[in-house]
């Protein structure tokens, strides 16, 4: 098992979100939203453009570990705000948690 790297600093009352995907980027999980269950979120890009599951995936071919950052809507607050998610290959899967900055 990977060895996890530094979390980020946040407010003991931020929003965590977790998730897991096959390969194909097929949600298979999804902590704060059930319904995206079965959904593949290839194409979905961030405010800025930033096509963050895609880099996810190419991410997770290279790394066994690794953090990755973009913009999203906190489930909580509604707003869009910077995020952090820590991602791991476990078998046929990418499984990650979140954190809203």
């Amino acid at each position: 098992m990977p060895t996890s790297p530094a979390r980020p600093r946040s407010s003991s009352t931020a929003t965590c979100t977790s998730w897991c995907t096959s390969w194909t980027a097929t949600v298979l999980a999804h902590g704060s939203n059930p319904k995206m269950v079965g959904k593949n979120l290839i194409e979905l890009k961030d405010i800025d453009g930033k096509a963050f599951v895609k880099e996810r995936m190419d991410m997770a071919k290279a790394k066994p570990s690794f953090w990755q950052d973009y913009k999203f809507t906190n489930p909580e607050t509604k707003k869009i705000e910077p995020k952090q998610m820590y991602c791991e290959k476990l078998s046929d899967t990418v499984v990650c948690g979140g954190i809203y900055l």
